[in-house]
């Protein structure tokens, strides 16, 4: 069974990466949060859900857990959100605008 509902509000779906989610800071939630809003709002074939969302935070904590320098653990980890190598392509060079608005 499926049923849609509206994204959650940023502070809400922030919140709810941190519980969903082992060990995320507040400010990696909010940053993934952010991006992923952004790119809520481009025309993807795929755009990142809740689950997504989580699975960003984690992977670019665990990326920066292991040594890579932030914002680079966040950007390299933008495959959990994004699952379509046409969307990557697409968002291009743009991506990594969008990457280090959040990440500031």
């Amino acid at each position: 069974i499926y049923h849609w509902i509206d994204y959650p509000a940023p502070a809400e779906e922030a919140e709810i990466v941190m519980m969903r989610a082992s060990g995320i800071a507040r400010e990696t939630a909010s940053a993934v949060v952010q991006a992923v809003g952004s790119l809520r709002r481009e025309p993807l074939s795929k755009p990142p859900g809740i689950a997504e969302t989580v699975d960003w935070a984690e992977a670019a904590t665990l990326l920066h857990q292991r040594g890579a320098a932030w914002p680079d653990a966040f950007r390299r980890a933008v495959g959990a959100a994004l699952k379509d190598e046409e969307d990557m392509a697409f968002l291009g060079r743009r991506l990594d605008d969008i990457v280090r608005d959040a990440a500031a």
